[in-house]
């Protein structure tokens, strides 16, 4: 966006004002703020005045810059600066009082008792306050925002701002803000709840500002929307609203701060070409960047891959054949071509709103990356896309490296385009430290629906041979990624042959137990040097649970099935699909799953059977090396005695100590679980709570409320209903994933499955090919990170065709960005233990924290995290020189 000319005329008193990122773009006072918004006023008295303008006016502003759209329910009305030009145009001073205030009525609404319902007006705002002592629900828990208003479970149409579901053991004032639907407010008030010091009034928001003196003003709004699904609480406080307000004489158009996130890059008579990052969502309508750049310029570290977008927009028809990257130098050093991948961006059409954004857009937009094929491109097609990602071997040294990438067309349709990536002064580690499961357990699997298509039945797979070729490409390109899949050995068998107790099922007699024979890991071997020793993969699901079946043992293999399981459960061992099953339990009762089917045994029976499964697998894990790579997933579901008992189990024995057991936190059971006084689950566990904007269940007071160790290894997290998924929003939410798990303190993420076609969390009726239809529940797009090799129809033939979406790819960036914040963490530690001054370093990363401002918020200013991201890499050279001096 090209600045007005008033911005343009206070450039040079800007340029004075010191700071990296103002003196990049000198007349961008706020660069945190992506937005402004030029509005000038009379101010007809001195004093406190309105400034006319709320959430849908700059909610529309900004949206008019954008190919999606804002709800003003949720303006970040903490994130509005409000400054004012001087008349001679070369000053700009903050106005630091000015923004938007919640004045609070002072009549209490509660008059006697709070479990009473309180009578309110629709759409007015209404200030809860309370106190609550010893880690209980809030008052305001039945107006979470957990369903969209109209789903069955939701029985209001009230909006709330974000209230933990567990509050803080400690003695602890909060406040709520909801907007009412119009009916009664009934406030949760019993034994789970607090009922301290309870006040209901209502409130209003206003945008004000303090004016010393009368007449016409040039101020300047700047605005940074979040990712955010909750009404949010202005910090500025009022006892009343000003009787006055300014005139508004004129409000200019919105610009947005792009930074580096998309420049021209000239073009033919054929078309314009132009760079996009990442972080950019793409249309065939998005419109090319007014300012322009001589050359392309990525940077990166040895052992990373970093991609970007390279977007022309047709002027006229053109034939378009190809495009070509040449090798890469900086003096005698190389980056040959083939480090460097070309797919084309193709386009979806998302045609409904996802269940948890607070953005909507509706048409086609960028997702699925296709190979490059030649065409003839029409000048209405809109625009053409390619992602393009650079492998930077390890051991790459630093500098810049400079070549070229050729548009290959006919006759004007050929262009040459400079090319420049700087390899930062350090690498990125062997093995990323970062885990995942990603899923991808659904290959052959139905889910429960037998009237759907598995994934297999895409790619016209029916024998056991092709399955498996499949399941190893899909999980190559997983883990090329580092997006990583549930088990890649989900279709690899070991050989196990095993003997039922000799005096009977469910017989306690002395030395009446199971016995496995005959272990052969050699086919599993082969696949873990594959992609572990090779691929550097660094998560391996090692058995799948949860607690309401982790009392049934499922490793008893027998012989060849008949017909494949279509729906084996929590399946984690090739031959829970091909073979027969003798699933073990102890204390079976009605109602458990598999009742019907698995045999019952002693506990001792069980434990024995258990240890000796595990011990086996153990050894061969540890023998390779391998046995941190793998860990023992729980999944949800309440319950806790059957699930302590097997962690205990194999906690008990010295060689299964040491498995890990990451456990999914959706409920809270396993986190305020206590025996004797103590939290059981807290030592035992690497905890993975939800961490779903609209069902967050993970705070900073909990490491210390129960006892949980404050340990990045042993915190992952996971998403299931969560804009993160999704196709249709800002790019800035599928990015920000790994520095919000760093900024948690964690260092694992979980996706319940990224690939997975055929679910009922899609709708009754729904086309089942995210080609057609990328909706579910989950999100547009939450179940597909992958596309099937054909956009319409089953395939009739194998087809191995593997098509990732962007958001594989975007994820794998967010991994790395971690990986930069970890590196300079732990930079940091060294520095301080040395007397290094590491005062600049600590800032980079506080600023990582200030891209959360709450638990469920996000900055959506992508122009600001790429800056952070380059002051991240800068940090850590400047570091590693400091310490390691050469």
């Amino acid at each position: 966006m090209k600045p007005s000319s008033f911005f343009t005329a206070i450039a040079v008193f800007l340029a004075s004002i010191t700071g990296t990122a103002i003196a990049q773009q000198p007349d961008w006072v706020h660069p945190f703020c992506q937005y402004r918004l030029a509005i000038d006023v009379d101010v007809q008295q001195t004093g406190w005045n309105v400034i006319p303008l709320d959430e849908a006016d700059i909610s529309q502003a900004i949206s008019q810059l954008e190919e999606y759209s804002f709800d003003p329910m949720f303006l970040a009305y903490n994130h509005v600066r409000i400054g004012q030009v001087d008349p001679s145009g070369r000053g700009y001073t903050l106005l630091p009082e000015a923004g938007f205030y919640l004045v609070t009525n002072p009549q209490e609404l509660i008059k006697q008792d709070p479990a009473l319902p309180i009578p309110t007006e629709k759409d007015a705002y209404y200030q809860v306050r309370f106190t609550s002592e010893g880690g209980k629900f809030p008052p305001t828990v039945g107006y979470e925002q957990v369903f969209p208003v109209g789903e069955p479970p939701r029985t209001h149409a009230y909006m709330s701002s974000y209230v933990p579901r567990l509050l803080p053991r400690t003695r602890t004032n909060h406040e709520c803000l909801l907007r009412s639907d119009g009916t009664d407010m009934k406030l949760a008030v019993g034994p789970t709840t607090v009922a301290e010091k309870i006040s209901v009034r209502r409130s209003r928001i206003s945008l004000l500002a303090k004016f010393e003196k009368t007449g016409p003003r040039k101020l300047v709004l700047y605005y940074q929307p979040l990712g955010a699904h909750y009404l949010k609480i202005p910090k500025l406080r009022r006892s009343e609203i000003p009787s006055q307000s300014v005139a508004v004489i004129r409000k200019g158009l919105a610009e947005k701060r792009l930074g580096n996130t998309r420049y021209g890059l000239g073009g033919t008579a054929a078309f314009q070409a132009w760079f996009a990052d990442t972080t950019v969502k793409l249309t065939p309508r998005t419109p090319v960047p007014s300012e322009g750049r001589k050359a392309i310029h990525i940077s990166t570290a040895a052992n990373e891959s970093q991609s970007f977008q390279l977007v022309l927009s047709p002027r006229i028809d053109f034939d378009f054949e190809g495009v070509r990257v040449s090798s890469l130098s900086h003096g005698d050093h190389r980056l040959a071509a083939r480090n460097l991948e070309i797919r084309q961006v193709a386009y979806v059409k998302v045609a409904r709103k996802a269940r948890v954004n607070q953005v909507s857009f509706f048409d086609l937009i960028g997702d699925p990356l296709v190979p490059v094929s030649p065409r003839q491109v029409k000048a209405d097609s809109g625009n053409l896309a390619f992602w393009v990602t650079l492998r930077t071997p390890p051991g790459t040294p630093a500098g810049d490296y400079t070549g070229t990438l050729s548009i290959l067309g006919k006759g004007n349709a050929s262009a040459q385009l400079s090319l420049v990536v700087t390899v930062h002064d350090f690498e990125l580690p062997e093995f990323s430290t970062f885990r995942s499961n990603m899923g991808g357990q659904y290959l052959a699997k139905k889910g429960g629906d037998p009237t759907v298509n598995p994934i297999m039945a895409y790619h016209g797979i029916q024998s056991r041979k092709d399955l498996k070729k499949l399941a190893f490409k899909y999980y190559e390109a997983m883990a090329r990624e580092k997006f990583y899949p549930k088990n890649v050995a989900l279709f690899t068998e070991i050989g196990l042959k095993w003997k039922p107790p000799p005096q009977g099922y469910n017989v306690a007699a002395p030395g009446n137990y199971f016995e496995l024979v005959e272990w052969d890991f050699t086919e599993f071997n082969e696949l873990m040097k594959h992609f572990i020793d090779e691929l550097k993969v660094n998560s391996v699901c090692l058995t799948h649970t949860n607690p309401s079946v982790s009392h049934i043992f499922k490793h008893l293999p027998g012989k060849p099935a008949s017909s494949w399981n279509p729906d084996p459960g929590h399946v984690t061992m090739g031959w829970q699909t091909f073979r027969e099953m003798t699933q073990v339990t102890y204390q079976k009762q009605a109602g458990d799953p598999w009742f019907d089917t698995s045999v019952v045994v002693t506990r001792d029976q069980w434990d024995r059977l258990v240890l000796d499964y595990y011990r086996a697998m153990v050894r061969n894990l540890k023998k390779h090396g391998w046995l941190d790579k793998f860990y023992y997933f729980v999944d949800e579901t309440s319950g806790t005695d059957k699930i302590l008992h097997l962690i205990r189990l194999l906690k008990s024995d010295p060689e299964t100590s040491a498995i890990r057991f990451a456990h999914c936190l959706q409920g809270f059971e396993s986190l305020y679980h206590q025996e004797n006084g103590k939290y059981v689950f807290s030592e035992l566990l690497t905890h993975v709570p939800q961490v779903d904007e609209n069902y967050y269940r993970w705070e900073d007071y909990f490491w210390d409320d129960y006892q949980v160790p404050r340990d990045r290894d042993r915190l992952w997290s996971y998403a299931a209903y969560s804009s993160r998924l999704g196709i249709n929003v800002p790019g800035m939410t599928n990015r920000e994933i790994g520095l919000e798990l760093f900024n948690l303190g964690g260092s694992g993420y979980v996706i319940w499955d990224t690939l997975m076609w055929h679910h009922t969390y899609g709708e009754a009726g729904d086309v089942r090919n995210p080609w057609v239809e990328p909706y579910t529940r989950l999100a547009n797009g939450g179940l597909c990170y992958f596309y099937p090799p054909r956009r319409t129809g089953l395939s009739k033939t194998p087809d191995f065709t593997i098509t990732p979406s962007l958001r594989v790819m975007t994820f794998r960036e967010s991994v790395d960005d971690y990986e930069y914040a970890r590196i300079l963490e732990d930079l940091v530690t060294r520095g301080a233990a040395r007397g290094v001054d590491v005062t600049a370093a600590r800032s980079v990363l506080a600023d990582i924290r200030r891209m959360f401002p709450s638990s469920v918020e996000w900055t959506l200013n992508d122009a600001w995290y790429l800056d952070l991201r380059e002051r991240m890499a800068r940090s850590i050279g400047d570091l590693k020189l400091r310490l390691d001096p050469r």
